[in-house]
């Protein structure tokens, strides 16, 4: 609550999520739907693992200077859902903005990751095992 109240202005109002990912053999599954962002304006968020998460089971995924201030907005995923973006976009912000950079965030159960979802992020693709996270919403 601290931290967040002194990252912003605005009122707070919090939500707390409990996720679950678990592996399954020929299916594409991550958490949050792919690349996003959680709003253009203003979303802050802090993750706690609650598994020991790798780059193989579901990690969350940073871009860097990829806030609407430092890109403005990308072509979204469909013309109604402008913080939703395809793959390929993404590819490209990377590609084309030297100052994106993709961050795999890591680490043993009990690691706390707080970030300024306002930047492109998403959790990675599963590829093996389960990860359990718990994320707290500040908006």
């Amino acid at each position: 609550n601290e931290i967040a109240s002194c990252y912003t202005k605005l009122r707070l109002n919090k939500k707390t999520l409990a996720n679950r990912l678990i592996y399954e053999k020929d299916k594409i599954k991550n958490s949050g739907a792919g690349w996003h962002r959680d709003n253009h304006n203003m979303q802050f968020k802090c993750l706690m693992y609650l598994t020991d998460v790798t780059d193989k089971n579901g990690n969350f995924q940073f871009i860097t200077n990829s806030s609407k201030r430092h890109i403005g907005c990308p072509p979204p995923r469909t013309p109604n859902y402008n913080t939703r973006f395809k793959d390929a976009t993404v590819d490209e912000v990377l590609k084309n903005n030297s100052n994106c950079h993709l961050h795999d965030i890591v680490g043993k159960r009990g690691t706390v990751v707080i970030a300024d979802t306002t930047y492109i992020h998403r959790g990675n693709i599963i590829q093996e095992g389960t990860r359990i996270a718990l994320t707290e919403y500040f908006i």
